[in-house]
């Protein structure tokens, strides 16, 4: 019977331990959906204080700052992002690509225009148009002035060359003049018309000579130059009587040895310009001849020789300046 009593004294306390277990649970479950009822009452959490800003300035807000959108990527509309208070995002909502639109290509600017056409090399040519008077003497004879013979000539010149640097300028010349006859008494008398007779006068020069020129500024619209040459040259008086049938032609030939020249070229385009020239020609002549109706009647040297010049100034046009 002891033994019966403390059977049955044990399954009693083995019953009601397993209640206390079972109350225990009951009351942690009842107390676990309480909170999380109160917990979904309550809302969300709020974010903890900003932190207080140090001596170096703002202090940066202790929750995590949210990244750019990806490229393409833009919030919806009313999309608003939540900051901790005192926060301000580091990038707009607008998100703006991280590339600049490609740049226009840079304009081809055009070279400005030369004011002032460019210097030349190489081939030139120039025509020359003007009056020459003579002076000096024509032989060392008495009396035999150079004006005497030949008075004022229409002059006309061309010139070829070329210049092998901007301010040098070599060529040939080849000039004709032509004009009326001397003041010489003797010739005037016959070269008078008269009732019963047509008389025709008049004289003529010419050269073939080579020039340089040096040109101070070839760059310029208004260029001056100087100029030396040195020439063979020829002089004609000539009486004409239509009525006697009879001419006389007396020549002259000699050379010059100092053509000094002085000149401005107004160059108003690369390939034309023109402006004044002044020259003066220096000479001898060293050998006489006569015709009378076509026949020679004398040649022969000058014994006795002058020096005789010519003044001549008129405009010079010359192209590729």
């Amino acid at each position: 019977m002891l033994g019966s009593a403390s059977r049955g004294g044990s399954r009693k306390r083995g019953r009601g331990g397993h209640s206390k277990h079972l109350a225990r649970a009951l009351a942690f479950v009842a107390v676990g959906a309480l909170t999380a009822e109160l917990r979904a009452q309550a809302g969300p959490e709020a974010p903890p204080p900003a932190a207080a800003p140090t001596a170096t300035g703002p202090a940066r807000p202790p929750v995590a700052q949210p990244g750019p959108p990806p490229p393409g990527y833009y919030p919806p509309p009313g999309y608003a992002p939540q900051y901790a208070p005192g926060y301000a995002p580091q990038y707009a909502p607008q998100y703006a690509p991280q590339y600049a639109p490609p740049a226009a290509p840079p304009r081809r600017a055009e070279p400005p225009e030369p004011d002032d056409p460019p210097a030349r090399e190489g081939f030139q040519m120039a025509l020359r148009i003007g009056f020459g008077v003579p002076f000096g003497d024509a032989t060392g004879e008495p009396g035999d002035e150079q004006r005497a013979r030949y008075s004022r000539q229409f002059a006309s010149e061309i010139a070829l060359g070329g210049k092998p640097s901007p301010s040098v300028y070599l060529g040939a010349y080849a000039g004709l003049w032509v004009g009326s006859e001397g003041d010489d008494p003797y010739a005037s008398s016959f070269c008078d018309d008269g009732p019963e007779r047509e008389v025709s006068c008049g004289s003529s020069s010419g050269r073939l000579g080579i020039e340089v020129q040096y040109h101070f500024v070839p760059d310029a619209v208004v260029n001056p130059w100087l100029g030396y040459g040195l020439a063979y040259e020829w002089a004609n008086e000539t009486i004409e009587d239509e009525v006697a049938r009879r001419t006389e032609s007396s020549s002259l030939h000699g050379f010059q040895y100092g053509r000094i020249q002085a000149g401005l070229d107004l160059r108003l385009t690369r390939v034309f310009g023109l402006g004044p020239y002044f020259l003066v020609e220096l000479g001898r002549y060293t050998r006489a001849s006569t015709e009378i109706s076509g026949r020679e009647s004398y040649s022969g040297s000058i014994e006795s020789t002058a020096v005789h010049g010519w003044y001549s100034s008129g405009i010079r046009m010359v192209f590729f300046p």
